[in-house]
């Protein structure tokens, strides 16, 4: 599906298909609009990306560099460890599980975010970063160098690879694709008085915000839309 709608079924949506489709039925989204209406319940601030040789040990951080190397190492403890190298140095990037997993995941020369804590043993390191494929210099990145949404979680969405990054990468599809525009029930005139934001810009802000005050932007929109409804109910 190239083009998707408010009301389009999400089983149809790039990444989801029919068994995917009745888990998030279950959860009481059904269609774009309803995943649109599934805000954060928190945010990670992961705005300081950071020169890796301007990285301070103990403190977290996203780095952006180029796979230099990469391999399985055996010794007391067998270890992925993968060497990320921008223009002021490299740091390694290490994992204790999943190792197979990892051996299909990078190549030499690839692009990657890393976010992490910072430490040091013979060199930066951060030990079981979260990542993010960069394919270019131009991608936009969804889950590292931004505040990032943190969404309400069950086991069965957990369990079909929708955690928080799982329905990052779906709702960032989905505006990327969506041709609809919200139907505000707010006239722009009584929004201007009350100092509200259209009703798409606070969905959108809630999911991507671009600061902290978006979010509280977002959230005095839709806190108003919650009142004005229980006055009709």
């Amino acid at each position: 599906m190239a083009e998707l709608k408010l009301d389009s079924p999400l089983q149809f949506v790039k990444g989801v298909g029919p068994r995917k489709a009745a888990v998030l039925e279950a959860h009481g989204l059904s269609t774009v609009a309803d995943l649109l209406l599934y805000f954060p319940r928190t945010y990670l601030d992961r705005t300081n990306v950071v020169p890796i040789s301007q990285l301070r040990i103990h403190e977290s951080a996203t780095i952006i560099g180029e796979v230099k190397a990469h391999g399985l190492l055996h010794g007391r403890r067998r270890r992925y460890e993968v060497i990320l190298q921008d223009d002021t140095g490299a740091i390694t990037l290490v994992w204790f599980g999943g190792l197979r997993y990892f051996q299909r995941m990078f190549e030499k020369g690839q692009k990657w975010a890393a976010t992490g804590r910072v430490g040091f043993f013979h060199g930066y390191q951060m030990v079981h970063p979260d990542l993010e494929r960069l394919e270019d210099d131009s991608a936009r990145m969804v889950h590292a160098g931004r505040i990032i949404p943190v969404y309400p979680q069950t086991a069965e969405l957990t369990k079909i690879g929708l955690n928080s990054k799982g329905i990052r990468r779906l709702t960032s599809f989905i505006f990327e694709h969506l041709t609809d525009r919200w139907t505000d029930p707010l006239p722009e005139p009584e929004r201007e008085n009350l100092s509200l934001c259209p009703l798409g810009d606070a969905v959108r802000k809630l999911h991507y915000p671009e600061t902290r005050d978006e979010i509280e932007v977002g959230r005095r929109r839709m806190a108003f839309d919650e009142l004005l409804l229980l006055q009709y109910l």
